[in-house]
């Protein structure tokens, strides 16, 4: 029993570092994300897609790079683009049924993210 508790006492000191470590990140990582309520410009469509393409499309803005993540924040597609286009047809053939991040980053640096829901037939 008293071992059970002493693990139990490092378990909960271990994981209350770990998360107090993780929302530190977090904070560093999102400080140039805008909140999606603040960017209705940025248009991701269709949503949910139903086949291997979708747009995004952010009006007056020119968009440098486009990052698509799982909801476990794995990287599943990255595009760079030379020249920056407002709107941009994206190909997923490759990327299964889900629930993805999309992170959009313009020229004056700033990242915008839209969820997307992928939900091929």
């Amino acid at each position: 029993m008293k071992l059970f508790l002493l693990f139990l006492f490092f378990t909960t000191i271990y994981l209350s570092g770990f998360s107090q470590i993780q929302n530190e990140a977090l904070s560093k990582i999102n400080a140039n994300v805008l909140p999606e309520k603040n960017l209705s410009d940025l248009k991701i469509y269709p949503n949910p897609c139903t086949s291997d393409q979708v747009s995004i499309d952010y009006g007056t803005k020119q968009i440098t790079e486009i990052r698509i993540s799982n909801i476990a924040g794995k990287k599943v597609l990255a595009k760079n683009f030379n020249f920056t286009e407002n709107k941009i047809q994206i190909e997923l053939q490759d990327i299964p049924n889900g629930i993805y991040v999309v992170n959009v980053k313009t020229v004056d640096q700033k990242i915008v993210s839209k969820k997307l829901l992928i939900a091929k037939k």
